[in-house]
């Protein structure tokens, strides 16, 4: 198990959450060294498995325990754009909850939808930092726009602080299967030019630094969920330039 001595942690607050049906849960990571998305495993306490979650590795802990998002939302409010951080460290004694680093992550619309980045220490440096996203699909295939196009309003995630979140339109274009847009905000500019497959879509992502207006190419790839497409998440990656690295997600 790898060690890390972070001075950030996730809380652990009561939570109670219904049942719910076992659904597939689809996301991903732009690097999975220590943080990976994925089906929430922790039923114990204020957590609930089945849900989209995500898992850290730490001295204490493993990547494999994910837990939930609809509990760490509730345990810390989201800011002014939507978005929820857990940074403060907290005395627990079992698990040892310390040194976990520092989650932003967002709500994509009202589904079980989430997307946000992971650092060691958060700003100003972002060190070993990864983006995500993650939900529940569900039998998405079935209930997946065939015709029309469809507008996204998205949010972003790169290296957050407190209204410094992307914003955007992304438009799904079912009949002819691509998706494209620009999300921004003062710093920085992406575009996403990608073609939909099933419930799924990849393709081209360029991200613009707006203080130099240099281009920087990359990919992007994600996927819709909920009934009839209600909501996407995805993220936005640059080989040899990850301080680009942005999730994002949003809703009709």
């Amino acid at each position: 198990m790898k060690e890390m001595t972070f001075k950030a942690a996730l809380a652990v607050a009561a939570l109670s959450a219904a049942s719910l049906t076992q659904a597939a849960v689809v996301g991903g990571e732009s690097d999975n060294t220590y943080v990976e998305a994925g089906t929430s495993t922790v039923d114990a306490g204020p957590h609930t498995s089945g849900l989209a979650g995500i898992g850290v590795e730490t001295n204490s802990m493993d990547i494999d325990d994910k837990v939930d998002f609809q509990f760490l939302s509730v345990f810390s409010p989201s800011d002014i754009d939507g978005v929820h951080t857990l940074s403060s460290p907290i005395d627990v004694d079992d698990p040892d909850h310390s040194g976990m680093g520092v989650f932003s992550f967002a709500q994509a619309g009202s589904e079980d939808v989430w997307f946000g980045e992971w650092s060691e220490a958060g700003g100003p440096n972002f060190e070993h930092r990864a983006v995500y996203y993650v939900g529940e699909k569900g039998n998405v295939d079935a209930t997946m726009p065939t015709s029309g196009s469809v507008d996204y309003t998205v949010a972003g995630i790169n290296q957050h602080s407190t209204g410094g979140a992307l914003s955007g339109t992304l438009t799904a274009n079912f009949g002819k299967g691509e998706l494209d847009g620009d999300i921004s905000n003062s710093a920085l500019s992406i575009n996403i030019d990608a073609d939909i497959t099933g419930s799924s879509f990849s393709g081209d992502a360029t991200a613009t630094d707006l203080s130099t207006l240099n281009d920087y190419s990359g990919v992007s790839v994600g996927e819709f969920y909920g009934s009839n497409a209600a909501a996407l998440a995805g993220m936005a990656t640059f080989s040899g330039n990850s301080d680009y690295d942005t999730a994002f997600g949003g809703a009709r």
